[in-house]
């Protein structure tokens, strides 16, 4: 009988709502080493209210409300091999302005004491530009009822096309078209390492 043994585990990171993989350990002991060094690297171990560990789920929450979850997952592949150490975080795709991917308190943090983190902010999280095109990817930040809240999105500039002013909506014309799919590829990856999509 062949062994029903995982060969690596996989560590995933979830706060305010967006799922981020840290890396790979090859035992489940490995696993929560990571989780130990990536909490502490991320928020310091001073910041950590209380935790609670159910199965393959870590939950901590950090004194200033933050909900952190650390998901175990079991895979039947090995470790990747070009995966230098376990306590590095996924090479990050192009366009992705800071790795890791700043929490909610964090980008708030950067608005200074007088902020109303109740309204939140925009912050502008990857940038990819082909041609006349300008793709991005903004985070809407806030705190709402005394938790963390994020709405992403994706928006496409073209206002340096020449003659732009003439269009109302994005133009795409007919030699610009490499353009075009290049810079919405290279920003749905960005998108998907930021929310990490379908995880």
């Amino acid at each position: 009988m062949q062994s029903t043994d995982p060969q690596s585990y996989m560590v995933r990171l979830i706060v305010a709502g967006l799922q981020q993989i840290v890396a790979h350990a090859q035992d489940f002991s490995g696993a929560i080493a990571l989780i130990n060094a990536d909490v502490t690297r991320r928020f310091g171990w001073d910041a950590i209210e209380y935790t609670v560990t159910t199965g393959d789920y870590v939950r901590m929450t950090t004194t200033v409300g933050l909900e952190v979850e650390y998901q175990i997952l079991r895979s039947d592949q090995p470790v990747p091999e070009d995966e230098p150490a376990a306590d590095t975080i996924d090479y990050a795709p192009e366009g992705i302005l800071v790795d890791p991917i700043p929490t909610v308190y964090q980008n708030l943090e950067t608005l200074g004491p007088d902020a109303d983190w109740r309204d939140g902010h925009n912050f502008l999280l990857a940038e990819v530009t082909r041609g006349v095109f300008t793709a991005q990817v903004w985070r809407h930040d806030s705190i709402e009822q005394g938790r963390p809240h994020s709405e992403v999105e994706i928006t496409i500039d073209s206002t340096g096309m020449q003659g732009g002013e003439m269009f109302h909506d994005l133009c795409i014309l007919p030699d610009q078209l490499e353009d075009f799919q290049q810079v919405t590829n290279a920003i749905t990856t960005a998108y998907q390492y930021i929310t990490e999509a379908g995880q």
